[in-house]
């Protein structure tokens, strides 16, 4: 028992499933701390990567599970490190945590608690709780007055109307909107344009196969080579599997020309959010029409449709997100040494947050960076 609460760990997410899932149903949170996510990611990633889940939940006396943290145990540079679970396909390093309970009262209690509470968990060196929202949806994350650092990334966030056409007005100048119409018109005047949506079933798996692969060819032309095309493939395969199941169904989109698909997008919808994971466009499509603007406001438009009231575009900075979005939400990262061992690796995790946070806010540097890693690192993916 911590502080009226009774708190236990476990390394095992299916002996958690019954608490997680009802938990889940009334509880702030993201997509990424959804049990079909993080089991999923388990079975199809985390298992051939050796990481053991360690999953903390908290309990009324009555039983009631009142919080979730879904953490992992990875071994990293020869320690072992306690990390979000799912890290680092997840956008949000976040718990889930029961509406019944004030947020302010969970700030003070985890301000309080946040210690003991990982003393639970066994035999790790170093706690790297990364990519910690300010705020979830609108409400302040419970974890916000931890000690934390000021991440170098940031996510962003719009709040959706049920007509598409009037959020497009409300964030685009009509001049713009006569520009993206004479762009669409353009577009379609090349072959015939059709827009599929899948969440199950053959199509939904070839979607997401492009959809990935466009992705990869995308980074590796910018010099980043760490996407993990098949894992990520094998992962998703797994969530398209698992439709049926509570909050699992991935929607993914696609558009096609002519029978050839030039963009692909894949999102969730969790807590009346839709949460984008992956947008790309085919190298060799018509890039100059914009076909991933086309397959976004598409998706944009399916989630007012279906009365969803926030979009998530989740992290990294491009020009399309801040366009869109209502909310840019600042990301904190928690780094917290448990033995001697840890020490050192703990500072080089807070220089290096900060060095990158220092590049990142300075646009000489950063695009200097930018260019640099395209140069040297930027080529066509295999």
């Amino acid at each position: 028992m911590i502080d009226g609460i009774a708190v236990s760990c476990s390394k095992s997410i299916e002996t958690c499933q019954s608490d997680w899932v009802e938990l889940q149903s009334n509880a702030l949170g993201t997509y990424y701390q959804t049990f079909a996510w993080c089991q999923a990611w388990q079975k199809k990633i985390g298992v051939l990567s050796n990481i053991q889940p360690v999953i903390i939940i908290g309990k009324s006396n009555e039983g009631k599970a009142l919080f979730l943290l879904p953490l992992q145990i990875r071994r990293r540079f020869g320690f072992s490190v306690l990390e979000w679970l799912t890290q680092p396909e997840t956008n949000y390093g976040q718990g889930l945590f029961s509406y019944s309970t004030d947020v302010t009262e969970w700030q003070i209690w985890f301000n309080k608690n946040m210690t003991a509470v990982l003393a639970r968990v066994p035999s790790y060196d170093l706690a790297t709780l990364i990519n910690m929202p300010d705020q979830v949806l609108g409400r302040v994350n419970p974890l916000s007055t931890l000690n934390t650092f000021v991440s170098a990334d940031q996510s962003f966030l719009t709040r959706l109307q049920t007509n598409f056409e009037k959020l497009q007005e409300a964030k685009r100048t009509s001049r713009s909107i006569s520009k993206i119409r004479r762009r669409d018109e353009r577009l379609a005047e090349l072959g015939n344009l059709e827009v599929q949506i899948s969440t199950r079933g053959q199509i939904a798996l070839t979607s997401l196969r492009e959809a990935l692969q466009h992705k990869e060819f995308q980074l590796a032309e910018l010099g980043v080579h760490q996407f993990a095309t098949h894992d990520l493939n094998v992962f998703f395969g797994e969530l398209v599997e698992k439709a049926d199941e509570p909050n699992a169904a991935l929607h993914i989109f696609r558009l096609q020309q002519s029978g050839k698909t030039i963009s692909a997008l894949v999102g969730a919808s969790y807590a009346d959010t839709f949460w984008l994971m992956i947008l790309s466009m085919s190298r060799d499509g018509p890039l100059q029409f914009s076909p991933g603007d086309y397959i976004l406001r598409r998706s944009m438009a399916w989630a007012c449709e279906n009365n969803l009231q926030y979009y998530d575009f989740g992290m990294g900075q491009s020009q399309y997100k801040e366009i869109w979005a209502d909310e840019e939400i600042q990301l904190y990262n928690y780094f917290a040494a448990k033995t001697l061992k840890g020490l050192p690796l703990a500072a080089l995790f807070m220089f290096y947050n900060l060095a990158k946070r220092s590049i990142k806010n300075t646009p000489a540097l950063k695009s200097f960076f930018f260019q640099l890693r395209k140069w040297l690192r930027g080529k066509k993916a295999v």
